[in-house]
């Protein structure tokens, strides 16, 4: 189960918007983890936590987004109780206006939001919305493709849903060779993270898909899930968020994460 939680938030004044908050949020999140939960979340390979901002409607507000699996779940109460919250790197706590839960989300749900994926698209667009970047042979990738996409969604099912693990890897070399990266509009943009910058991008990449209708499944299956899950490295500390829209050439229909 994945709990989908937003909160809209107040910023001190002259306090300026920044993506990189979202590390000092996860600070505030691990000082309110009991001893077990952080043991737990410590020595797993890929936090259950999935957060970020994103701006706001007004000026000096902002939205927390967040995505909890798991053991991670029981931190929804503590959120929920939340006024205000206090931040290192802000002159003044921000501001609880609004706290939003939404339905608990299953794999039967995203099977069934991967099944409403319009018929007509020709392709997946990935708005990157925060810097994601990839770790490969020990640098960080300042370009996205079809194969960093797709291995870090399908890491991240299988150590997020381990009830419903994907296994089969020829499923996996058999759904890459009908992806290519059709258009993009990118630009660098670094993550400012323990007085360090992580190179990464923002921007949009569509990528197209002509598949088997059980690997076109998979795909759609997939691409519910990564608004969720994230991609690339460090989505647990505000990098790598994503909304995904089908691209249908001469039509008005959009499809995104609710």
């Amino acid at each position: 189960m994945i709990r989908h939680i937003e909160l809209r938030l107040l910023l001190p004044e002259k306090e300026s918007f920044r993506t990189d908050m979202a590390y000092a949020l996860y600070g505030a999140l691990c000082h309110c983890m009991t001893p077990v939960l952080a043991d737990t979340l410590h020595v797993q390979k890929i936090t259950p936590i999935r957060q970020h901002l994103r701006s706001g409607p007004e000026p000096g507000q902002c939205t927390w987004v967040l995505d909890l699996f798991d053991a991670a779940a029981e931190l929804e109460n503590t959120i929920r109780s939340w006024k205000t919250i206090d931040l290192q790197c802000c002159s003044a706590p921000l501001q609880v206006m609004q706290y939003t839960a939404f339905a608990p989300i299953s794999v039967a749900a995203l099977l069934e939001k991967g099944q409403t994926w319009p018929p007509a698209s020709t392709a997946a667009e990935f708005l990157f919305e925060t810097p994601c970047t990839f770790k490969v042979a020990g640098s960080y990738a300042l370009f996205p493709s079809v194969e960093l996409i797709v291995q870090s969604l399908w890491m991240r099912w299988n150590a997020l849903m381990p009830d419903c693990t994907l296994e089969d890897a020829d499923a996996q070399h058999l759904l890459l060779s009908g992806l290519r990266i059709c258009r993009y509009r990118l630009s660098s943009r670094d993550y400012k993270l323990k007085g360090q910058r992580i190179p990464g991008f923002v921007g949009n990449v569509q990528i197209s898909a002509r598949l088997p209708a059980p690997m076109m499944e998979l795909w759609h299956l997939l691409l519910a899930f990564a608004p969720y899950s994230g991609i690339g490295i460090k989505t647990a500390l505000g990098m790598g968020a994503v909304r995904i829209t089908p691209v249908i050439r001469k039509s008005n229909v959009s499809w995104q994460q609710k």
